[in-house]
């Protein structure tokens, strides 16, 4: 299973996580506005070890564009989730995902210098740099 399958299939590994267009499987801890990665593992290691039906199905609330990325936010199957994923342009491809079951569905979201805001339901922004995901994601108060 690869990152452009579960985008098209619209499901996701039921883990906080944020997923590369490289099948890398970065698992995350949200604790309050702070989100920090926790270990690094593979798509390929989570279905060995997991069914392929733990999965989360994901719907599509919003998207954006930039000159090179297509950015879509949305939701989860459980109340409480939400997940933002970029794809490049060019290739069509998916570059990252990013799932966690605490985030609230994404309402809203817009790129703006090579960041992603992603604001949920619940008046919080999720900011995640465009290019490189891993570095100083995090959750900020919001007035939309």
């Amino acid at each position: 299973m690869t990152l452009k399958d579960i985008v098209n299939d619209y499901r996701c590994p039921l883990v906080n996580s944020l997923i590369t267009e490289g099948g890398e499987l970065y698992v995350l801890e949200r604790t309050g506005m702070d989100i920090r990665v926790l270990c690094k593992s593979s798509l390929g290691s989570y279905f060995e070890y997991n069914a392929s039906d733990w999965v989360c199905e994901f719907d599509i609330v919003c998207s954006c564009e930039t000159e090179k990325y297509k950015i879509y936010g949305g939701e989860g199957s459980y109340g409480s989730d939400g997940m933002v994923y970029a794809v490049d342009k060019e290739t069509n491809s998916p570059v990252w995902l990013l799932f966690l079951n605490s985030l609230n569905p994404i309402v809203n979201i817009r790129a703006d210098n090579g960041i992603v805001y992603a604001y949920n339901n619940n008046g919080e922004c999720l900011t995640v740099p465009l290019t490189e995901p891993l570095e100083n994601m995090r959750l900020i108060k919001c007035d939309e």
